[in-house]
């Protein structure tokens, strides 16, 4: 990973000379299998984009946040084009937006398999039933669901 402690470590590895509404790409050296700069915070690696939210906002954020990119570009560290979210937000972003690909995802089921998962929970079902109605085990159908709050019901 590449070495960096301290927020003017992290700035040294960050272009930001495109200007306030351009991406600043992350320009260090090591990255994430995902394609995001990954540098070293205190011996921990980091993504670069969350350590740039953290210190542009001078913000610490707790592990279940996410910070979504607005221009989709994983490079990117500037805060006007990022935004707080949840694991839920940041996978709606990407069906929205088109980016789903299934098989290059961590999460590799279907698109209407995952739909299929959510309306089946937000009837009540078990995730015992939901998973024989599916054709997928219990554990899938939890990691999904761990995706969604029961307000991401509303309009489904």
């Amino acid at each position: 990973m590449t070495k960096a402690n301290t927020s003017v470590d992290l700035l040294a590895m960050i272009d930001p000379f495109g200007g306030l509404s351009s991406c600043w790409p992350y320009i260090g050296k090591r990255k994430h299998k995902d394609g995001y700069g990954y540098p070293k915070r205190n011996q921990k690696g980091i993504l670069a984009h969350r350590w740039s939210y953290e210190h542009h906002y001078q913000v610490s954020l707790a592990p279940g946040i996410v910070v979504r990119h607005t221009c989709d570009n994983p490079l990117c560290c500037n805060p006007l084009h990022l935004l707080l979210g949840s694991q839920a937000d940041n996978i709606k972003d990407m069906h929205e937006r088109k980016r789903w690909k299934p098989g290059k995802h961590p999460l590799t089921t279907s698109n209407a398999t995952i739909k299929k998962i959510l309306l089946l929970r937000c009837q009540g079902l078990s995730q015992d039933k939901i998973a024989k109605q599916v054709g997928c085990s219990q554990p899938t159908v939890g990691k999904y669901l761990k995706l969604f709050s029961h307000s991401d019901c509303v309009g489904i």
